[in-house]
């Protein structure tokens, strides 16, 4: 049986992401960069998340939104969670403001 995935897994998946894109190690590709755009602008929920999962490649940041759906799944919806913090870094990294 496995677990559901903690915020703390989220929070952990994204940081790991983030650094490697500050590191130079990982670069997002176009479409990546403006489905991080899109869930920004509107917020990260699990139904965003989700709705975003199905127009990109699987990849790195998939499997980062993969598991921050799963726990955001799990939770009250409407709730700002501060614990989620890294992913909300790593959307604005990827999908800078003017």
């Amino acid at each position: 049986m496995t677990s559901c995935p903690t915020a703390e897994d989220a929070a952990s998946a994204a940081a790991g992401l983030l650094a490697d894109h500050t590191a130079g190690t990982w670069a997002p590709t176009p479409d990546e960069r403006m489905l991080a755009k899109g869930i920004a602008r509107v917020g990260p929920s699990a139904a965003s998340l989700r709705t975003g999962l199905r127009h990109i490649a699987p990849g790195r940041f998939a499997d980062v939104l993969a598991v921050a759906a799963a726990y955001l799944e799990t939770v009250a919806t409407g709730e700002p969670d501060e614990r989620l913090l890294p992913l909300h870094h790593l959307l604005d990294a990827l999908a800078p403001r003017p």
